[in-house]
């Protein structure tokens, strides 16, 4: 992208907004709160992403303290959906140097994620390369190219990251100064839009998602590279496509595919094959070259790769080293297994290339291998055999070429294409990193944890088509959600998700079995785990499935609300995050029916009748939380029930004991009658013998 196309879109946007006083222009998307894009101003490519013109959103006065950086250009970049920025970008935004086009803001808008950067200040090198009559000379070299983007980079190195993508198309020239700036590359994953000509061999077999966050080592390649081209001004090895490049470099060495035939000073020369080195170990320090330039002090040269005399044949490819027969196995995995078992390999590597240790060491890997028998025996070979022929290589696993630190944009890419998780997990299924780390010397230790850590998380989930998912969201904070039902919004956190549904909910079936989608839902058990504190929000098995999209918004619901009243949980949020969330009457509605159904079984006549309005006032008020609350307490229903159950033990005791008193009665008035009769006729006696006794006397 030109720097002047660029200074020309944001005159015209300086316009425009001068023209609107300085307010918010018709579509202009507000990020972070302080710039703002112009989605409908394009202006080419920047570090490999659309670009667009972005402006200060507030108008500085003359007088302010800001007013340089106001009137700074600015540039968006739009970044992909299949490859987010990197998880560490926030530290990228803190690595100030002269030479580095920094990002200053991000976030959603418009349903993308946009990153705010400095504006490239002129021409990028390749735009410039072949224009210039003469290439630099070393002195210019060192203090305008190489000493400063070595500061540049050592800047980052000295904050743990490294840029990994270091080529022309991401280096400017000033057009006041002269001063060559370095576009960020955190963009991006590391490398994924690095050609092939500006990566090693063990960088550039990997597909662009699976290259790994290499180390400043890897810059330090890319810059050597760069130096390479200026000295030529041209790229080296033109006419060759990515394959070839790659071959040649895999068969001849890097230093060696990309200077062959050229012309080039012996002091260049010097430290172009320390820089060119395919052993990182060999590559100069940042130091160094940032301190004395060309001339800086060098290790000593690496030893060239032993070569055969004559190629082994694997099917039609001639290998002739062992980093050749690496690569052709991994691509001929059936003529390799057979060579493997035939006993061919070891011996061409005793005899021709006089390497016994690895020879004895993959002889060993086979056998071992034919012994276990197991149903990923041939895949477990290949890795071995392969980490064993070279070092250098990334982990080969099931077809596939990656770095473990690459997992991250592995995960990223997965979730659009379909491609390269299956690998990476089935790796972790079979212990193949924690082999490949044994076999190679890598010090992946606390990654692997890590993942493994996460892989035994995500086994206890049911569906296990939310596995992979859960995994990509929770490496990938800037990944948004890929559900079909958010086309067009940019949706990557709990809150986020909460307020899109808000909006849409009306357009989703209501027939539909279930209002959140497996996207949703990982993107919630990804982004929620470790935030629900104390609170317990638990589904009874036997409730319906619906009650589970209320449990998982309850949830998201609660952070939400975690977020706006506790500042630590809030550390790292947007102020918009950190507002209080208004209320969800429309999700609410759509999930009432669910809850009243629930609670129609509810044990207690009038205790039901009260949860059923409480209910309904929960549900007006939009409080998730609330309707989960009443619907799906265990505690609460088993209170009630015993409540319940305790009431009718009460009224079954009254019952009987009316019933006994009852009974009693019938019994006392039998006894009664018959004391009565008896009396009765004791007294009909008596007057009868009275009346006797008085005639006789008278």
């Amino acid at each position: 992208m030109s720097g002047i196309g660029l200074r020309a879109r944001q005159d015209e946007g300086g316009q425009q907004g001068d023209a609107q006083g300085g307010g918010a222009q018709a579509g202009a998307v507000v990020i972070d709160g302080r710039f703002m894009v112009l989605p409908d101003m394009p202006c080419g490519e920047f570090a490999g992403l659309p670009a667009f013109v972005a402006q200060h959103r507030t108008a500085v006065g003359p007088g302010s303290r800001s007013t340089e950086r106001a009137l700074t250009p600015l540039i968006a970049v739009k970044t992909r959906r299949d490859a987010p920025p990197r998880a560490n970008l926030p530290n990228f935004l803190n690595a100030y140097n002269t030479s580095l086009l920094m990002p200053l803001g991000h976030g959603a808008g418009a349903g993308e994620y946009w990153i705010v950067c400095d504006a490239p200040p002129g021409p990028s090198l390749r735009d410039m390369l072949g224009d210039r009559g003469t290439p630099p000379s070393e002195v210019e070299m060192t203090s305008t190219y190489l000493r400063p983007l070595a500061l540049a980079v050592a800047r980052l190195q000295s904050l743990g990251l490294a840029h990994r993508a270091i080529r022309p198309a991401n280096l400017f020239r000033s057009l006041e100064s002269g001063r060559i700036l370095l576009a960020p590359g955190c963009v991006t994953p590391p490398a994924f839009g690095q050609p092939t000509l500006y990566e090693p061999p063990s960088v550039a077999i990997c597909a662009p998602p699976a290259r790994g966050l290499g180390a400043p080592s890897d810059d330090v390649y890319a810059l050597g590279v760069v130096l390479l081209e200026l000295a030529l001004g041209r790229p080296p090895m033109t006419g060759l496509d990515e394959e070839q490049i790659l071959w040649r470099k895999l068969e001849l060495g890097s230093f060696q595919a990309l200077t062959m035939n050229e012309r080039l000073s012996p002091v260049l020369i010097s430290l172009l094959r320390v820089m060119l080195s395919d052993d990182p170990q060999n590559r100069p320090t940042l130091e160094a070259l940032a301190e004395n330039g060309v001339g800086a002090e060098r290790p000593k040269a690496p030893r060239p790769e032993p070569r055969a005399p004559r190629p082994l044949m694997l099917g039609k490819t001639p290998v002739w080293t062992a980093r050749m027969l690496a690569v052709a196995f991994a691509r001929q995995p059936t003529e390799a297994l057979a060579l493997l078992r035939a006993g061919t390999v070891d011996q061409w590597l005793r005899r021709a290339l006089e390497q016994s240790l690895p020879a004895g060491r993959i002889e060993e890997a086979v056998r071992s291998a034919r012994d276990r028998a197991t149903d990923n025996g041939d895949t477990m070979i290949l890795m071995q055999t392969v980490a064993l022929l070279d070092p250098l290589a990334p982990m080969f696993w099931a077809g596939s070429w990656f770095w473990p630190d690459a997992a991250p944009s592995i995960l990223a890419s997965h979730m659009i294409t379909g491609n390269g998780g299956e690998a990476l997990q089935d790796a972790l299924r079979h212990n193949a990193l924690r082999q490949w780390t044994s076999l190679t010397g890598r010090n992946f230790r606390l990654l692997i944890e890590d993942l493994e850590r996460r892989m035994a998380k995500i086994t206890r989930l049911q569906s296990v088509s939310l596995r992979l998912p859960v995994l990509g969201y929770g490496l990938n904070p800037y990944l948004a959600c890929n559900s079909p039902a958010l086309v067009g919004s940019c949706v990557l956190l709990p809150q986020h998700l909460l307020a899109t549904l808000e909006k849409l909910v009306s357009t989703i079936p209501a027939a539909a079995p279930r209002l959140l989608d497996p996207q949703m839902l990982a993107l919630l058990a990804a982004r929620s785990e470790d935030t629900m504190g104390g609170a317990e929000l638990v589904v009874p098995a036997d409730a319906d499935v619906r009650l589970l999209d209320l449990h998982a918004l309850a949830q998201a619901q609660l952070k939400t609300l975690t977020m706006s009243r506790d500042p630590a949980a809030s550390t790292g949020a947007s102020a918009a995050d950190r507002k209080t969330p208004p209320g969800l009457p429309k999700l609410a509605a759509r999930l009432l029916p669910a809850a009243r159904e629930r609670l129609l079984n509810w044990p207690g006549k009038g205790r039901r009748r009260s949860r059923l309005e409480r209910l309904d006032q929960a549900a007006a008020q939009g409080d998730l939380v609330a309707m989960l609350d009443l619907a799906c307490r265990d505690d609460a229903w088993a209170a009630d029930d015993a409540a319940m159950n305790e009431a009718r033990l009460r009224a079954e005791a009254i019952r009987a004991a009316i019933q006994d008193s009852a009974d009693a009665g019938a019994f006392r008035a039998r006894a009664a009658r018959v004391v009565g009769g008896e009396i009765a006729v004791a007294i009909g006696i008596i007057a009868i013998v009275g009346a006797i006794a008085g005639g006789i006397i008278f």
